[in-house]
């Protein structure tokens, strides 16, 4: 509720979902639910602009109900009664199938360790496709957040940080991604090496990190969605930095944005690496989005032949003009775990 409340304040229209039972008081307004099954089928109905399961439901739910009155005069102490139990359908799990524009904002409680959290967390992340996750632990809930996003960047805020961040991530316009066939693109034996030994960040069985290999006019670099193989790259031919939207062969990373404006304020350099070591010079120290004009804010220009910056919380880029110092780089940076 101090969520909910918070981002009413910073001007955005709210409800609430609530059990009829839970009691809240609230000039918000809220959609009342029976049980976890109401719950699951009302959130799905509603259509919002983001989503955000701050709040535990049911996990656990009798598979057969008993119905009416135990009868326990046919009992004695110390008997066992059997209860059978399935686990509840996670509304998490199904709102970007329904939505897939949504913004989606999911929670974590756990009682472990930071590193368990941050795992557990992951897991949530990834099957639900959210766009960032929050961990909690029960003894530091409401003081703390360790923030875990899309993008394999975990880092912890205060609570206030935490509603912050949600209303930034509301707000961003991020850049879309517009399909076109320009036709097949020679790869060349530098750029095949990177496909294969870039840096990479191993997490919850996911694959992080990107790179960018300047051909012609345009890069190529990974698409989004972690995958392996052919599929994995993408094509950039350019960028309209004014329409937000990126030009390529196939649903390119969100990193794509920073990279061309990379390459084209740095004629000189033609290799980018992107890993998840935090290393480097930090431009700024707020963490940004990718695909949005805060992650543009990373651009920096120099006559070098070489640079390496840092991105708040989330690693760094690398960029090269000279593809013997990139597999340089590469050969000892080559795996993050």
């Amino acid at each position: 509720m101090k969520t909910a409340e918070a981002l009413h304040e910073k001007g955005h229209k709210v409800a609430v979902v609530s059990w009829e039972y839970s009691g809240i008081r609230t000039s918000l307004p809220v959609i009342i639910v029976e049980d976890v099954n109401d719950y699951f089928e009302k959130v799905l109905a509603y259509k919002a602009d983001a989503y955000i399961l701050a709040a535990a439901v049911a996990n656990l739910a009798p598979l057969k109900p008993f119905k009416g009155k135990f009868p326990s005069h046919k009992y004695k102490a110390g008997d066992i009664f059997p209860i059978d139990f399935t686990i509840t359908p996670r509304v998490i799990d199904r709102i970007k199938d329904k939505y897939p524009s949504s913004t989606l904002i999911g929670y974590k409680l756990f009682d472990g360790s930071d590193e368990e959290l941050i795992s557990a967390g992951q897991k949530t992340l990834f099957e639900s496709r959210a766009n960032i996750v929050f961990a909690n632990h029960p003894a530091w809930a409401k003081e703390r957040k360790i923030v875990i996003t899309a993008d394999g960047a975990t880092f912890n805020t205060s609570f206030d940080g935490h509603v912050e961040l949600i209303d930034r991530l509301i707000r961003e316009k991020f850049y879309k991604t517009k399909i076109i066939d320009g036709g097949d693109i020679k790869l060349t034996k530098e750029g095949d090496f990177i496909i294969r030994n870039y840096p990479k960040h191993k997490s919850a069985d996911m694959i992080f990190g990107t790179f960018a290999v300047r051909i012609g006019k345009g890069f190529i670099t990974t698409t989004r969605g972690k995958r392996e193989g052919e599929k994995a790259i993408a094509f950039v031919w350019r960028v309209d930095h004014g329409k937000k939207i990126v030009y390529a062969n196939r649903k390119a990373t969100l990193n794509a944005p920073l990279l061309d404006l990379l390459l084209s304020k740095n004629s000189q350099i033609n290799f980018i690496i992107h890993g998840h070591e935090l290393i480097g010079k930090k431009i700024q120290n707020e963490y940004q989005f990718p695909g949005t004009a805060g992650d543009l804010k990373n651009v920096i220009k120099t006559s070098r032949p070489s640079f390496l910056i840092r991105l708040p919380y989330h690693g760094y880029i690398a960029g090269f003009a000279d593809f013997s110092e990139c597999k340089k780089f590469i050969n000892n940076h080559k795996y993050v775990g």
